[in-house]
């Protein structure tokens, strides 16, 4: 009997005793009355006394059956919440990095791991880096990326790494099927419980993977073990160097993380191991391009241009796919989408029939020699493309990157489900193609998915803003915000106030900044008390301001917290407080934050040359200075110029002002030549600049 059964039993039994307790009651309240037997009325009461007391233990027990049949029905959801984020999870449970074949850690299978013997090449350099990251240990437990070309060995060389330095420990590993599915497990109402350490293991890591990991997300991980991740170079500098909003999580999230380089040829002593270990092989590369007959496997692509068009047309389509954004296998109802845009490129007199789609992609599928194929079936009916095809396709190894038809762009947002929409978006933006990724947010937005259209809607109004349509900006926004969800809410209400505080509109940004901090959102909370407090010194609300930075320090944002005790700092020694000002700028100082601490350590060096503490602001200065900020250590050395010419020191001043000449800025430079032409050499005459 289920649960729900014992509820009902139990509710009824319930009810039928107290009924039956109740008219027991009844009939000996009437024999009281009655003045009848005492005997019979004394059996009567204790009937009635015990009746009741069974009855409210009946009812008890079906409370608690109830209550467990729900714990029940919610920790079975749970599990399957939980399986459905992870890709393996055997027994409900994460596995063992023992229990771990390098394959389910990312490696491509080739005719060496199927036979099960594919010693390990070892990378010296990278091994011993990797070696000292674990060794580190934590908590705080680092996140590690190993970037290189595609086939250079990132995913082996990391599970090997992790093998050497974690066996004796043998973690859980969490493999989470993306970085959404990362961060949901991270934010389950019921948290997962993780063992410390546990490895976590994200393989070919996406700027869509990266755009869910906010700050929170990577705190909540580096609390429990070490993240491990994998990624292409190509997309490392894509991210690294964009500069709009809407990748302004991955970048942040890359800039966590250490980055261990892998190089795509093996030195001297790596190649003779190679050549040891696999007689065989021909090794002139990457190991990985070796084993996985890369050049075998380009030189079968190439020639089925004109061998096999239907298979060459089926291969590109899918490389495209891939290329745009689509993370997972392409659907063959996808594929066959796209056959006939891309067999047009290559035969333009073959008709795109059935027959000749399935010729090509049984070509497509015939493995080389390495037992490795240009496109892979998969368990759920999918095609995936060798990553080794895409990165030649991208521009690896010194190939011209193959431009990608604008019709793919158009025919797959159009074909894919929404929450695949969303990656496409991401990577449209990143490869400057606006229009599509423009599409591609608003699909994922149309389709109400309660996942997917919240981050959709906050990254279409990023993207609305950077092109200057404020008002889809601010629709789009606000449905973030309507949604609720988080982190897409609060970063859309902090991104609302900034929109409406640039557009004058100062009641509105107040508004949507106080949203933001009222969510408690771990990131945009802060974020948004600072920017509040910058809004609110602007319209001279010096109390506001002083809260809101207060607000923004107390949090402990890596961030917002220096950068707002940099503002506060400066508004109370306008405010003549010296003492609060002087805490506030070493409270920035010794925050760790490059950019806030040489910022305050120019501030601080100002206040004390105004107290008359000469001593402290040189040092203050010099503090300045030496961190070669861009801004601050300029301006700083104008300053200390400037203080020291007072001091009569001619030649400190004359090699401050040329410091800050020499750093080129903008303002600083030109009145450091300036100062430096009127500059008095110690017989009295002016120095020549």
């Amino acid at each position: 009997m289920d649960g729900w059964g014992w509820v009902r039993i139990s509710a009824i039994a319930g009810v039928v005793v107290l009924g039956v307790s109740a008219a027991t009651a009844v009939v000996a309240l009437w024999m009281k009355l009655a003045d009848k037997q005492h005997h019979l009325l004394v059996v009567l009461s204790i009937w009635s006394a015990v009746l009741a007391g069974v009855g409210f233990v009946a009812a008890a027990a079906g409370r608690m059956a109830d209550l467990r049949a729900g714990r029940v029905r919610q920790d079975a959801q749970w599990r399957l919440t939980v399986r459905g984020l992870l890709q393996e999870c055997p027994n409900g449970m994460p596995p063992r990095l023992s229990a771990l074949s390098d394959a389910a850690l990312g490696t491509t299978e080739t005719r060496y791991t199927r036979a099960g013997n594919d010693p390990y090449v070892h990378r010296p350099d990278t091994d011993r880096q990797l070696a000292q990251l674990f060794a580190a240990g934590g908590p705080p437990f680092g996140l590690v990326i190993v970037v290189g070309a595609s086939k250079a060995g990132k995913s082996r060389t990391a599970a090997h790494a992790a093998r050497a330095a974690l066996s004796q420990v043998d973690p859980p590993v969490l493999l989470p099927r993306n970085g959404e599915a990362l961060a949901a497990l991270m934010r389950l109402d019921q948290p997962i419980r993780l063992l410390v350490p546990t490895l976590v293991w994200l393989d070919d890591l996406t700027a869509t993977d990266l755009s869910h990991l906010t700050g929170e997300v990577l705190d909540i991980v580096a609390r429990h073990g070490w993240l491990v991740a994998t990624m292409t170079e190509d997309r490392w500098n894509a991210i690294r160097n964009s500069s709009g909003d809407v990748a302004a999580t991955a970048r942040a999230a890359l800039g966590r993380a250490t980055k261990v380089e892998l190089g795509f040829e093996l030195n001297e002593t790596e190649a003779a191991e190679a050549h040891r270990l696999y007689p065989g092989e021909r090794v002139t590369a990457s190991i990985g391009e070796t084993l996985v007959g890369g050049q075998w496997l380009m030189d079968r692509y190439r020639a089925g241009r004109t061998e096999q068009p239907a298979g060459y047309a089926l291969v590109q389509a899918a490389v495209d796919a891939r290329r745009i954004g689509l993370s997972r296998p392409i659907s063959a109802s996808e594929l066959q989408r796209l056959f006939p845009l891309y067999l047009r490129r290559v035969r333009i007199d073959l008709d795109p029939t059935t027959a000749l789609f399935n010729e090509g992609l049984t070509w497509a599928k015939q493995p080389v020699a390495s037992q490795v194929a240009l496109v892979t079936a998969t368990s759920d009916g999918g095609f995936e493309v060798l990553d080794y095809v895409l990165a030649v396709e991208d521009g690896q190894d010194n190939n011209s990157a193959r431009s990608i038809p604008e019709q793919t762009w158009a025919e797959v947002i159009d074909a894919v489900p929404a929450t695949d929409a969303y990656d496409i978006g991401i990577a449209a933006y990143l490869k400057g193609n606006l229009r599509s990724a423009v599409a591609a947010m608003c699909k994922a937005v149309d389709s109400g998915d309660a996942a997917v259209a919240p981050m959709a809607s906050l990254s279409l109004g990023l993207l609305l803003a950077e092109q200057g349509d404020v008002t889809g900006a601010r629709a789009a926004y606000q449905l973030a915000i309507d949604s609720g969800h988080t982190p897409a809410a609060p970063a859309a209400a902090f991104s609302l106030g900034g929109l409406l505080e640039g557009q004058g509109d100062v009641t509105g940004a107040r508004a949507a900044y106080q949203l933001a901090i009222d969510s408690g959102d771990a990131a945009a909370a802060p974020a948004a008390a600072f920017s509040l407090g910058l809004l609110l010194e602007g319209q001279g609300d010096v109390t506001g301001a002083r809260a809101a930075y207060q607000l923004a320090i107390d949090s402990g944002d890596a961030a917002a917290a220096p950068a707002a005790a940099v503002s506060l700092g400066r508004l109370l020694a306008e405010q003549g407080d010296v003492t609060g000002a002087r805490a506030a700028y070493q409270l920035a100082i010794d925050s760790g934050d490059a950019t806030a601490a040489a910022m305050a350590a120019l501030g601080l060096g100002l206040l004390l040359e105004e107290q008359g503490d000469v001593t402290g602001a040189r040092a203050s200065y010099q503090l300045a200075i030496d961190s070669g900020d861009a801004a601050a250590a300029p301006l700083a050395a104008v300053s200390l110029g400037l203080l020291l010419e007072e001091q009569g020191d001619v030649t400190g001043a004359r090699a401050s002002y040329q410091s800050a000449i020499d750093s080129g800025h903008a303002t600083a430079a030109p009145m450091a030549a300036d100062y430096l032409r009127k500059l008095k050499n110690p017989t009295g005459e002016q120095a020549v600049g």
